[in-house]
């Protein structure tokens, strides 16, 4: 059965982690395969006057995951301003791709405590326990979070390496002047030094966009 690859987030910005694990993801498919990137739209329930219009993540993604083959990026909700949820997103792919397996990739950061039923997926998630008990995941282990295979969904499948970095640790030093070279490729590099992003504390909400909640 061929397969798709859902990879969704806020990408406010998107770092070199983020591309890592796209490369990892990658690495799994098959001819018949697909993997989309899917930035999300603007939260109902969250705070974002302050975060970059849509526009710049719009642009930063293209710069970032554009150039990648069998990588197809989903702007449905970004350039029509809604957010759907992981369940209607899962369902959509479904109508699409039919003989497919849809696969969803997320963080370790998501599945921590899962043995108990306290990972944010269980406990923070629109349907979190449905979601965890039905859906296949492919997980990106987060360096930072401490977690146990015993965490993870009965249906998964673990990426390596380990990767580090964050989209709050690239905003948070932008914010305070410091270098992000090794952190953004060159493209999304000049496109943030280009239009002046994330140089002040307003340009931090706290939380920022997420891919649930």
């Amino acid at each position: 059965m061929p397969e798709i690859y859902l990879f969704g987030g806020s990408f406010d910005p998107p770092g070199l982690h983020h591309v890592a694990i796209l490369q990892n993801v990658l690495t799994m498919l098959q001819p018949d395969d697909r993997c989309f990137v899917i930035p999300c739209g603007m939260r109902p329930d969250k705070n974002l006057m302050h975060t970059p219009r849509d526009t710049h993540r719009f642009e930063m993604c293209l710069k970032a995951f554009g150039s990648f083959p069998r990588v197809k990026l989903d702007f449905h909700d970004l350039g029509r301003d809604i957010f759907r949820r992981t369940m209607e997103i899962d369902v959509w792919y479904k109508i699409l791709f039919p003989r497919h397996k849809i696969w969803h990739v997320i963080g370790t950061d998501l599945i921590v405590g899962g043995a108990n039923g306290i990972s944010e997926i269980q406990t923070k998630w629109f349907r979190g326990i449905e979601i965890w008990n039905q859906l296949p995941f492919v997980v990106q282990p987060r360096e930072g979070t401490v977690w146990s295979m015993e965490d993870l969904p009965e249906r998964t499948v673990v990426l390596s390496p380990c990767l580090s970095g964050s989209s709050t640790e690239i905003r948070t030093r932008i914010s305070r002047g410091e270098s992000i070279d090794h952190l953004v490729s060159p493209d999304v590099l000049a496109y943030i030094e280009e239009h002046g992003l994330y140089h002040n504390d307003a340009d931090l909400p706290q939380p920022l966009l997420s891919k649930e909640g």
